[in-house]
């Protein structure tokens, strides 16, 4: 069971949406048959169809760009608005101010307001996203009020809007950054370029892409069936883009996390929670192998035998390597999920209060402000908490995420 059955909670105390917002390389339609949030199933239209007095919304923002970026975009989607990444982050980083225009769509959240507010729930970099979203609306942005006259400035940038979001859920997230980011998205453009090209070709094996990557502001158009690899072609954009720090490869590095928590605070009103998850385990837990193989009897891990094979050899990196970067974070690195390190994903790690609820779904001793570790889902990696594994018995996860919604909604 990964989100424990609230017992005895069945009257909800609110009906706020639930808003889900996906990660590093998320998807809006299925790739192989599979929901981002769900696998073969769909975890959004079953909380829809099993709860019609409610609603719960996807919001897939630019599956490689960063945590500012992508709260923007979250933001002009739930409002029905054109994305406005703020005059000052613009000219910061150098791409354009404006992004696409939602406003035909009309908001995902019809009267938002802090009677109707919001749950935000992010998976992996999702996590980090609904984070910094939750932090503009409580202070906006200083930079962006300093610069941009009050008549052209968002709302998403101004401050006093706290109430806005009811409780912020964090799963598998690296809310500390996670040590694969460095061979993923390294922030050294020339290094990160032939990563990139590689990730792009394997992602151009998948039949009938969905992949949106929402690079127009960086002068990376996408038009229908056109490749990763061809997006990636225009090397001066490309090279400029992962050299600015504005994309995920930075905010998920650790010092890039680092930098990200300490302007990223928590909303008093609001309740924030985590879940972690594992699925790598150290050999020194076995005598035989420990005597034969003294070097293992460390803290490095290994990947547990039923993992994604996937993820395989990305769990075996995060179980052996820990850079240099890392060091801002007294934890250890070893233990993971084939993407984050687990001791990265409770909260943020810099002295600030992490309550262990050990997953109990209780409301007893609950405090908004502060961080609620559920406790660990061992033997689940990245992508088992979302139903996407490579089983041939597909994984039902839809009364998890309804033992998560329920939980929710009786704050």
């Amino acid at each position: 069971m990964f989100f424990s059955d609230p017992h005895g909670i069945e009257d909800p105390k609110n009906e706020h949406t639930l808003v889900f917002v996906g990660g590093f390389l998320c998807w809006a339609n299925p790739v192989l048959g599979f929901n981002y949030w769900g696998g073969k199933f769909d975890v959004i239209q079953d909380l829809n169809d099993t709860y019609p007095h409610t609603k719960a919304v996807e919001v897939f923002p630019g599956p490689i760009s960063s945590n500012w970026d992508r709260a923007c975009e979250v933001y002009a989607k739930l409002t029905g608005t054109k994305v406005d990444y703020g005059e000052a982050h613009a000219a910061k980083f150098g791409h354009d101010r404006f992004g696409r225009d939602y406003s035909a769509d009309g908001p995902l959240v019809k009267g938002w307001d802090t009677t109707t507010k919001v749950h935000l729930i992010g998976h992996s970099q999702g996590g980090q996203t609904v984070r910094l979203l939750a932090e503009l609306l409580r202070n906006g942005s200083a930079d962006e009020r300093n610069t941009t006259p009050a008549a052209n400035l968002s709302p998403l940038f101004k401050s006093g809007q706290p109430g806005l979001v009811a409780s912020v859920t964090t799963i598998a997230t690296p809310n500390n950054g996670t040590t694969l980011a460095p061979l993923i998205l390294n922030s050294n453009p020339l290094a990160s370029l032939a990563v990139k090209n590689t990730i792009a070709e394997v992602i151009d094996l998948i039949p009938g892409s969905a992949f949106d990557f929402q690079l127009e502001a960086w002068g990376l158009k996408q038009t229908p069936g056109m490749s990763l690899k061809a997006l990636l072609a225009n090397l001066v954009s490309i090279k400029k883009f992962i050299a600015s720090h504005d994309h995920a490869g930075w905010d998920l590095y650790p010092a890039g996390a680092f930098t990200l928590n300490t302007w990223v605070g928590e909303a008093s009103g609001a309740y924030y929670f985590s879940w972690t998850t594992q699925k790598s385990h150290h050999l020194k837990n076995f005598p035989i192998v420990g005597s034969i193989f003294p070097l293992l009897n460390s803290n490095h891990e290994v990947p547990d035998s039923d993992i994604n094979p996937g993820l395989l050899v990305f769990s075996t990196i995060l179980g052996e390597y820990q850079p240099a970067l890392a060091n801002p974070f007294a934890i250890n690195w070893f233990p993971n999920d084939g993407i984050v390190n687990t001791n990265s994903m409770p909260g943020p790690v810099d002295g600030r209060a992490i309550f262990q609820r050990n997953g109990s779904p209780s409301l007893v001793g609950l405090n908004p402000g502060v961080w609620n570790d559920m406790g660990l889902i061992s033997g689940c990696d990245h992508g088992d908490v979302l139903g996407v594994t490579p089983s041939i018995v597909p994984v039902n996860v839809l009364s998890e995420y309804r033992n998560l919604a329920r939980f929710l909604w009786s704050l």
